[in-house]
């Protein structure tokens, strides 16, 4: 495969699949979580040789602490932690406080202390019910079917969950067919639900979400204002 010559093998930026970390782990190829963001000078946490559990993205670098919110939320401080943002005061008293960097996304942490990232709270997606849903959780099941080219959970405002999905391949080209094959594979999601957070309502993009004006980002990320800004009539029409 050509990593003969592999001392130490890397993953960032985006999630890697734990069965595909433990596949290569067993062809002598582990390769190692990191986490971290361009205001902590790149890396904050990384899996240790012996002691990775696939899915997690390991422990504090040395000189690095990293804390849990209360609802979750990634908290880092240490040294390698920016100042400020240049001629932005606001964004930086949002980022800083209380000498943690606040870093937008949402983690956990295990018995070993292993930090696994959950979401971003800007995928937090809360009904009129007070629920506080991770949209992404949804999402990403709902993706792995191979007709389903984006999945975008909404709710924000109403009393239940919906979701808009464009779909590819044959069934395009057929409304009432894509429709209903959605539906199937939100039903069949929602069963490792629990009821609450449950989608109940299931519509149609009109296209797929686009890198050009914004609505995702190349690594697959929604922009979730951008794309209800987008399809308002089309999240109008899921709660009529």
């Amino acid at each position: 495969m050509g990593f003969s010559r592999a001392k130490v093998l890397y993953s960032g930026a985006a999630s890697a699949d734990p069965e595909s970390l433990e596949y290569l782990a067993g062809i002598d190829l582990p390769i190692r979580q990191v986490y971290g963001l361009s205001e902590a000078t790149g890396p904050s946490s990384v899996t240790r040789d012996g002691a990775d559990r696939y899915g997690t993205v390991g422990l504090p670098m040395p000189g690095v602490e990293i804390s849990l919110a209360d609802d979750g939320e990634i908290l880092i401080r240490g040294r390698s932690v920016f100042s400020c943002y240049l001629d932005d005061e606001t964004a930086t008293q949002q980022a800083l406080r209380d000498g943690w960097l606040h870093t937008g996304d949402l983690g956990t942490t295990g018995e070993d202390n292993q930090l696994t990232i959950s979401g971003r709270k800007k995928d937090i997606v809360i009904t009129t019910g007070g629920k506080n849903v991770c949209a992404r959780a949804l999402e990403v099941p709902l993706l792995e079917d191979s007709a389903i080219v984006d999945a975008v959970v909404v709710g924000d405002g109403y009393d239940q969950l919906g979701v808009l999905v464009a779909i590819g391949g044959e069934l395009a080209d057929d409304q009432d067919e894509a429709l209903a094959h959605a539906k199937e594979v939100v039903n069949s999601v929602n069963k490792s639900f629990a009821r609450a957070e449950q989608i109940r309502r299931v519509g149609l993009l009109s296209r797929p979400l686009s890198v050009e004006l914004g609505e995702r980002s190349e690594s697959g990320h929604i922009d979730r204002s951008t794309v209800v800004d987008h399809f308002s009539d089309e999240i109008e029409d899921l709660y009529r």
